[in-house]
């Protein structure tokens, strides 16, 4: 029967080993310091960028009767 404890004693340790360790190699795996610049880009990469769309008579109407109805509620 004491090997058997003596077995569960050491079975016990090398896991709260493990669990230090593992919680060791957590809290250093963070960078420690905040770098507050954002990341750099490449300078010479250009975004094609889309022309706007121009509304039809339709969807202007329906903006501003959307917006009519918005006014109306919250004034």
């Amino acid at each position: 029967m004491k090997a058997m404890s003596n077995t569960y004693s050491n079975m016990m340790k090398a896991a709260g080993t493990a669990s230090v360790l593992a919680v060791c190699c957590l809290l250093t795996s963070c960078e420690s310091r905040y770098n507050e610049l954002p990341p750099k880009t490449d300078a010479n990469i250009q975004y094609a960028i889309p022309y706007p769309e121009t509304p039809t008579r339709e969807e202007i109407d329906e903006f501003l009767q959307m917006r009519e109805e918005y006014e109306q509620a919250t004034y």
